[in-house]
């Protein structure tokens, strides 16, 4: 396989797992960032303040990428480098990842529901089904919230964005 196309491999694979940018620090370290790092030019690398853990060191593949350097002025785009064509590709399914992280969503609002109606109804001395309760009890407490799915389904967060 030739080194260009190599290169294309592994930014796809880094694409699909929610890394978006690359850069390079100023000991020639090519980094890999999940949001837009902004350079910090009193220090020695780029800086990605909208995220813990958002970034992740790729110095193996260090020559893969010779046109990254310190000197520029903004990271390199993986989107942008891959082209729309390939884009496609990497997010085949993501709408399918969406819809189902919007269902397992909607299954944790309805145990919430489900759970205070039972605790309205057992206030008020209506305690005729109490496993019902207890269930939903189980599934509020032990159902992931949406940002759980997100992560699970390798999808980016309808919340705010840092950019």
């Amino acid at each position: 396989m030739e080194l260009k196309q190599l290169r294309k491999q592994i930014l796809m694979f880094l694409y699909s797992k929610g890394w978006r940018y690359l850069a390079r620090d100023k000991f020639m370290y090519l980094r890999v960032y999940k949001n837009k790092p902004i350079k910090l030019e009193n220090m020695i690398e780029w800086g990605d303040v909208g995220c813990i853990n958002g970034s992740g060191s790729l110095m193996q593949f260090s020559e893969l990428s010779d046109d990254v350097s310190w000197e520029d002025t903004e990271p390199l785009d993986i989107r942008k480098e891959l082209g729309d064509s390939i884009f496609e590709k990497v997010n085949k399914y993501e709408g399918l990842r969406k819809y189902l992280a919007d269902v397992c969503y909607y299954i944790d609002f309805l145990f919430s529901v489900v759970f205070i109606i039972y605790v309205v109804r057992w206030a008020f001395g209506y305690a005729d089904n109490l496993l019902t309760m207890y269930i939903s009890c189980a599934g509020v407490l032990l159902w992931p919230n949406k940002k759980y799915w997100e992560k699970w389904l390798n999808i980016e967060s309808t919340g705010e964005k840092n950019e």
